[in-house]
């Protein structure tokens, strides 16, 4: 009664706290009714017993039959019946009722106990109806053979264990958990527990050996006559005393899954069960429930393999005994040797029970019993012994079935990495295939636009042709953005082949950001909205990034703009300072809902709402070329009423040399050069194309070059055995023989040391060749900028490049106070390279008066901080 309290209470604390009286009644209610409760009415029944037993025993019968059900019916009914055949009757329908009660409850709870302890021991579980019939057939053998008065002697010696099993039970639940010796809550499921626990069994098993000492009169004849009390107290104390000692270790293996309601789905036998029956298994990777848990045999206890007997009995053995003592022990010979001597010792006691009644009348009998008690344990032998071996056999085709499986997922998977295998080898053919021709079709379609985009640089230069220049420009932008599309399809087979190379240019960054907006004003004037070029900031002449990227950059952002604004503006905003580069693209158009804010830097994700224009990848490579570069694009929209991209990057300012410190943007995408100082030099341009050997020589010679033409490489040789060339410009794609042949035996002859630019239609060549770098000193890419060409040419001839006279127009001669105040900014902190730097660049741009700017130049010189800001501050005052 108490342990079945004491369950129900630990079980109620899970349940919401009563707060009302009502509540709490009704609470009570349930705690005596779901278990309790029954044993209440238990205890009342014993008493209704006893009193028909005293009533027996009144009408004069014996002591020892008093308690027979038959007799205390009878004498029962026979006081309230005077009919005897009615009182016979009753008796008989209530004998029979309280047999079939008994021996079906107790056949049905010693079934569960059979299943249980069997399923645990041979990891196999026949069903509970196989233990069933099994229990009645040992019932009606022992009723058959007539041992029930033998039985009640061994009951008598077997109430101790039951007892000390009661008393260790109730000390747990009554004691440890109250006082948090054990865990809270009570775990029956075998993944989560001890195959032993130190704190019942051995309890138990201690308080057993008291009992039995005092059932034998060790201890006086006062504990003999109350043994069973002696092994109730004993397990009653050292359960808690055990469960200090461990610490209560031993309870749980591993953390017992909360929070989780509702049923759950096995792994194994796919039935539902509550949360309560299931546990997590890291075999099975799912939840499994405590069924299929405790037949599983594959998983050899992987959730709690430090909890099995084997492990700890290791442990312990180890812990406590010697090593080589305790490695004897558990070797197969020792095990044998234990076997043996257990089933020895059973015997021997057998034979002995046998020769004490060697001389009873009744002798026959007695070993006719005692046969019968042999066939039942040798019946439970040879059951637990086959259930064994199927388990074994269960688990032997389990793993064969587990193995075939396995050879045929390999097999399939090997048929499937050859399949694969020869789908990418065709993938990467045709994709090669596709990358060669589109490289082709590219140098098939920079050689005629590099004629295009070059000419139409020099009639654009000629000053005789100013009424056509807005014609020219536009010939020339349009050859640019041809020219980058052709860039974008050969991005697409790098990007499909994984390869995406970044180039450290250097890069004129007022005639880039000039040439690049150029491509979208003439864009957004017929489409009604204006477009604006900002820059912020004290700007470098050069910087070094990848050009080509970062014009990829910058346009895809401004195509965006100008496709999604119908109204208003698109301004690009190019702010610079301290090395790292600010790109703004503000525009008037649709928006950007916020939920859309992530979807855009997805491939193929388009504006759909607004007509799904372009094809989706704009954006996706803008953000993957930032990240790329090294910079981060953040994006600021409002639905309906614009949207702001902001890109950061770093740009390195590349110093100037002298010759490009002269270089001043003109507006229209050229740099104002006329000529160079110094002797003349003599270039010699090798090409198959008859108008790119044109181009070359209308630009060159009005520079005041001597150009030498070759069609051909063995043309070119002819040519240098009867003059000198200070600089080499070779074509790569020749007839006969290429350009890096002809680069090849130059370097063996004596311009060795002669600079070389070679020049293809295949764009980035020059990283395919790097084993034959050392053949060339720099390398362009039809269509290329003959401004480029030039400074290019500039840089390996070490010559001076001049100056187009302008006569400074009359705002110029103005020093603003933002510029007089960045200059006293950089002289208060003592910055002289920046005081120096800006001072070059108003020099440049013929900004503020001479006497001015010689004055500070002077002051500069000498290091006079103090006296640069007075004459600042002073021009300020007087502006």
């Amino acid at each position: 009664l108490v342990a079945q309290i004491g369950e129900q209470v630990d079980f109620l604390r899970f349940l919401p706290e009563p707060k009302t009286p009502a509540e709490r009644k009704k609470w009570w209610i349930a705690l005596v009714a779901a278990g309790p409760g029954w044993s209440v009415l238990g205890v009342l029944k014993m008493v209704a017993g006893s009193y028909l037993v005293t009533l027996a025993i009144r009408e004069g019968v014996a002591i020892e039959v008093a308690g027979d059900p038959t007799r205390m019916y009878y004498f029962a009914f026979e006081q309230l019946i005077e009919s005897p055949s009615v009182i016979l009757g009753l008796t008989g329908v209530f004998v029979i009722l309280s047999q079939l009660k008994i021996n079906v409850t107790n056949a049905y709870a010693g079934s569960i106990a059979w299943s249980n302890f069997f399923s645990r021991l041979t990891k196999t579980h026949p069903g509970r109806v196989v233990w069933l019939v099994f229990n009645v057939c040992i019932a009606l053998m022992l009723m058959e053979l007539g041992v029930f008065t033998g039985l009640e002697h061994v009951l008598s010696v077997y109430s101790h264990v039951a007892v000390a099993w009661i008393g260790a039970l109730v000390a747990d639940l009554v004691i440890n958990k109250p006082l948090g010796l054990s865990p809270k809550g009570i775990e029956f499921r075998r993944a989560h527990l001890y195959d032993i626990n130190p704190v019942g069994i051995g309890s138990m098993f201690a308080a057993c050996l008291i009992a039995f000492m005092a059932y034998g009169g060790l201890f006086g004849p006062l504990l003999e006559a109350f043994s069973s009390f002696v092994a109730l107290g004993a397990s009653f104390l050292l359960a808690p005393l055990i469960a200090l000692a461990t610490g209560g270790t031993y309870y749980l293996a591993r953390p017992v899954e909360t929070g989780l309601k509702g049923t759950q789905t096995c792994n194994v036998c796919e039935y539902h069960f509550d949360t309560e029956d299931m546990t997590n298994c890291p075999f099975h990777a799912g939840p499994i429930c405590s069924l299929c848990c405790t037949l599983e045999t594959s998983c050899h206890d992987a959730c709690r393999s430090h909890a099995n007997l084997r492990h700890n009995l290791r442990r312990w053995l180890f812990a406590y005994l010697p090593d080589q003592i305790a490695g004897l022990l558990l070797t197969r010979l020792s095990q044998f040797l234990f076997a043996t001597l257990a089933l020895s010792i059973a015997v021997g006691i057998l034979l002995i029970v046998i020769r004490n009644f060697a001389g009873n009348d009744n002798f026959d009998a007695i070993l006719t019993i005692l046969y019968g008690t042999a066939v039942i344990v040798i019946g439970i032998s040879v059951w637990m012994f086959l259930l064994i071996g199927e388990s074994r056999r269960k688990a032997t085709e389990e793993a064969e079935r587990q193995t075939d499986r396995l050879l045929k997922e390999i097999r399939a998977h090997e048929r499937t990495d050859r399949a694969l295998q020869q789908a990418k080898e065709k993938a990467e053919a045709a994709n090669n295939a596709k990358t060669r021709y589109m490289s082709g079709l590219s140098h098939e379609l920079r050689t005629p636009l590099n004629a295009i985009y070059g000419f139409a640089q020099l009639l654009e230069k000629d000053g005789n042709l100013s009424p056509w220049r807005s014609s020219l420009s536009s010939i020339r932008r349009s050859s640019e953005h041809l020219a980058g599309l052709i860039d974008g399809l050969l991005d697409i087979s790098r990007i499909e082949a994984g390869r995406l190379e970044i180039m450290n240019d250097r890069i004129n960054l007022l005639v880039f950001l000039n040439q690049v907006a150029s491509i979208f004003e003439e864009e957004a004037r017929l489409k009604g909205i204006k477009f604006q070029l900002t820059t912020k900031g004290s700007l470098p002449a050069f910087v070094k990034s990848d050009e080509k990227r970062l014009r990829q950059i910058i346009i895809n952002l401004l195509s965006n703009a100008i496709r999604y604004t119908n109204s208003g503006s698109v301004n690009l905003i190019f702010t610079y300072r301290n090395e790292v580069a600010h790109v703004e693209v503000v525009d008037t158009g649709v928006g950007i809902a916020p939920d859309q804010f992530d979807s855009i830097w997805r491939p193929f994700e388009r504006g759909e709402r607004h007509g799904g224009q372009g094809s989706g990848l704009g954006l996706t490579i803008t953000k993957l070329l930032v990240e790329v570069l090294g910079g981060d694009i953040d994006l600021d929209s409002t639905l309906g009423k614009g949207s702001t991209f902001k890109v950061r990057l770093m740009l390195p300012s590349v110093t100037p040399s002298a010759f490009k410190r002269q270089a001043k943007d003109t507006g229209d995408g050229s740099l104002p050069f006329t000529g160079y100082a110094g002797p003349r030099k003599t270039i010699l341009v090798v090409d198959d194309d008859l108008n790119h050997l044109n181009l070359a020589e209308n630009f060159l010679s009005g520079l005041g070059f001597v150009v030498l033409c070759a069609s051909s490489a063995d043309m070119a040789a002819s040519m240098l055995e009867d003059a000198n060339a200070d600089i080499i410009l070779l074509d790569i794609d020749m007839p006969e023989r290429d350009g890096w042949s002809f680069a090849r035996q130059l370097r063996e002859s004596k311009y060795a040391n002669t600079p070389i630019a070679m020049i293809s239609g295949h764009a980035h060549e020059d990283g395919q060749h790097r084993t034959e770098i050392g053949l060339h000193d720099a390398f362009l890419a039809k269509p290329y900028n003959l401004d480029d060409l030039l400074l290019q040419i500039a840089d390996l001839l070490k010559i001076k490049l001049t100056l187009k006279e302008t006569q400074p127009a009359a705002i110029h001669c103005i020093l603003s106070n933002e510029e007089a105040d960045r200059l006293i900014d950089f002289a208060q902190i003592g910055h002289a390279s920046a005081v120096r730097t800006s001072l070059l660049e108003l020099k440049i741009n013929r900004t503020g008066p001479p006497d001015l700017l010689q004055a500070i130049e002077s002051k500069l010189t000498t290091f006079d901080m103090n006296g640069l800001i007075e004459l600042l501050t002073e021009h300020k005052n007087h502006d």
